[in-house]
């Protein structure tokens, strides 16, 4: 007969009494077998010995039920009801009226949950319970019965939630549960290190974290614990519980005030560590406080040396830059560094770099090393930096090194080259004689070359005034001025020369070295006696050239030496007309007009054109020499020309003079 009912088993149709039953908390296993009974309802087991372990997962969220006959029927099952909320009843179904609860309830509750719309429930029940009026022995082949519903009806009602297995199982020969031995997160704990401050205390925050978020709830207990700070005086000594309940952030602090002070003393250290997980495993256990002294003393000075390095042609090479300590410590002493760009640049020209260097107590010196890129580019040598910053039990007195790197890369230099002037002097003052200096192809690096004025003719000080200096090509640019001051006069004599000359090229060689400013006579020609306008080469007046023209000149010069050539006063100058080239001179270089002439004309006569005068006395010069005087056929006697050559006429005329005697 039915038992009087007690408790409402959250079915509308079905109350029954709902007897004690043995709950048992175990881990999870690996179920060996299942029974996929229909789309969202399953049905696993696994044996544990003498017993049987199921899970019966179901979409829905009303009452689950597994049950155990010999044919695919629901009358005469041996019925076990199950909700989510871990209600429980070992039951038997009846051929009329809902399943009946055995009198020896022989069911093990597990777990069972409620979650998002699915209802799962694990249990166990002995293979053989001795339960004859109730439970039928799991060691047969029997079919497994199912049901199951979204909220409260009769079992016995007829729908389609409820089934059966299509062949028979005995589920005493299913494979034997296999224990999932859980994981849970790892917790570590963070250094901290502070200065420690001068009065009050100061917060040191120790993070504690875990690896991944717990599946439930866990705690772990933490103390501090005295090293070189002892509590009380340095620190105020702390211990606790942290809780991470389940969806709880993953890191949680513990705070350790550190009392601060004025006094000059090495750093010290306490250390909090960690105990007693639950739900959790303690990877790192044990985190160190370092309490920075932060009190003046006299502290040892930091300074960084610069450093040239040639960079090579390929690989790397190592840069050493050194960083000193004023005076040894007698504690540790650290420093940060980095490197930085200047016009060298990270990953192209060097290796980019950063660190902290330690100065044991008693050291005075360390080394950075910087990686420095070779290549074969020509280029302008270039500068990195490496910067130092917060010191610890020091003071920074040179901050940074300037690490130049050398370009060692060689190519073709380009040429400088002078050019040569004219300039005409003028009557008094001062003009400026210009000569250009050029360089055959633009640098990419400044090029510079030393430049000094030099005598030839033209005295310095009488005629020019002296200039010595550095002309500067910048980068780019090829050409660049000298300016040579020029005096004025109005005294009448032969053109001059003076010289400006290159030297101590960097950057560039040279090519041409040395500049001719021939300083130009001005003084008025028209009218100057000595000269026959008619023909300059008839020096006879008889109206032919001829050798004879030429003697003439050279028999002055014998008697008279070169000289300027005065006007006489109220008197027309007879001939010979021996200033042939109208410069207000007798030279040698009168002569040579002559036998130039005749050399290219030997049966020349007065009709030949006149030789008119000119002021352009250098451009008439090398007129009148360019051709050569190797094949002169005359009976000139060119000895007496050599010998009537003196210091007076100018350079540029006597060396081709002498070159036409050779």
């Amino acid at each position: 007969m039915r038992a009087k009912m007690i408790r409402s088993w959250q079915k509308r149709n079905i109350q029954v009494e709902t007897l004690e039953c043995r709950r048992m908390m175990a881990g999870d296993v690996e179920y060996a077998e299942s029974l996929t009974a229909t789309t969202g309802f399953q049905i696993q087991w696994c044996t544990q010995q003498d017993d049987v372990r199921f899970k019966v997962t179901s979409e829905s969220t009303g009452w689950v039920g597994i049950g155990f006959n010999d044919s695919p029927r629901m009358p005469q099952s041996d019925v076990i009801l199950l909700t989510g909320e871990g209600n429980v009843l070992d039951a038997f179904a009846t051929r009329r009226g809902d399943p009946a609860p055995d009198s020896s309830q022989d069911i093990t509750l597990i777990k069972s949950s409620q979650e998002n719309g699915v209802t799962t429930v694990e249990f166990s029940r002995a293979i053989d319970t001795g339960d004859a009026l109730g439970d039928y022995p799991l060691n047969s082949a029997q079919y497994i019965l199912w049901a199951y519903q979204f909220s409260s009806d009769s079992f016995m009602a007829e729908h389609t939630d409820r089934g059966s297995s299509a062949t028979p199982f005995n589920l005493s020969m299913a494979g034997a549960c296999r224990e999932i031995t859980p994981t849970f997160p790892a917790v570590s704990i963070s250094d901290v290190s502070r200065s420690e401050g001068d009065s009050g205390t100061t917060n040191f925050t120790f993070a504690v974290t875990l690896s991944e978020a717990p599946p439930q709830a866990a705690t772990i207990t933490y103390s501090t614990k005295d090293g070189t700070a002892i509590a009380g005086s340095d620190y105020e000594a702390t211990t606790g519980t942290l809780n991470f309940p389940v969806g709880s952030a993953l890191t949680k602090n513990v705070v350790v005030a550190v009392s601060g002070d004025t006094d000059f003393e090495p750093t010290e250290t306490f250390s909090v560590e960690l105990s007693g997980p639950s739900n959790l495993t303690i990877a790192d256990a044990e985190a160190i406080g370092t309490i920075q002294n932060d009190d003046s003393a006299s502290l040892p000075a930091l300074s960084i040396g610069d450093v040239d390095i040639i960079e090579g042609d390929a690989g790397t090479t190592v840069a050493q830059t050194v960083v000193t300590l004023s005076a040894a410590s007698d504690e540790t002493v650290t420093v940060d560094y980095t490197t930085a760009d200047e016009t060298a640049l990270a990953g192209e020209d060097y290796v980019a770099k950063t660190g902290t260097l330690t100065f044991a107590p008693g050291q005075t010196s360390a080394t950075i090393e910087v990686v420095i890129n070779g290549d074969t580019t020509l280029e302008v040598d270039e500068i990195m930096e490496v910067q130092l910053s917060n010191p610890v039990r020091a003071t920074i007195a040179h901050s940074v090194s300037d690490i130049v790197i050398l370009n060692d890369d060689l190519a073709p230099k380009p040429t400088l080259s002078i050019a040569d002037v004219d300039i005409i002097e003028g009557d008094s003052g001062t003009t400026v004689a210009q000569t250009v200096v050029t360089l055959s192809a633009a640098s990419n690096e400044a090029v510079t070359v030393d430049y000094t004025t030099a005598d030839e003719t033209a005295i310095a000080g009488e005629d020019y005034v002296a200039n010595t200096g550095t002309l500067i090509f910048a980068p780019g640019q090829t050409s660049a001025t000298i300016e040579v001051m020029i005096n004025g006069d109005t005294t009448l004599e032969v053109d001059e020369i003076m010289e400006v000359q290159l030297s101590n090229p960097v950057g560039a060689t040279i090519a041409h070295s040395v500049s001719d400013i021939v300083i130009l006579n001005d003084e008025p020609l028209a009218g100057r006696p000595w000269h026959n306008v008619s023909n300059a080469l008839d020096v006879s007046g008889d109206g032919v050239v001829v050798p004879l023209d030429a003697l003439l000149v050279i028999n002055w010069l014998n008697e008279a030496d070169s000289t300027a050539l005065a006007e006489p006063s109220g008197e027309t100058a007879p001939p010979p007309y021996v200033d042939v080239n109208g410069d207000g001179f007798a030279s040698p270089i009168d002569a040579l007009w002559v036998i130039n002439y005749l050399n290219s004309n030997p049966v020349a006569v007065a009709a030949a054109s006149p030789i008119a005068a000119t002021t352009d006395n250098a451009s008439a010069t090398e007129q009148i020499f360019s051709t050569s005087f190797n094949s002169v056929k005359t009976s000139v006697d060119l000895t007496l020309v050599a010998s009537a050559v003196q210091d007076r006429a100018s350079t540029l005329a006597k060396d081709k003079v002498m070159a036409a005697w050779v």
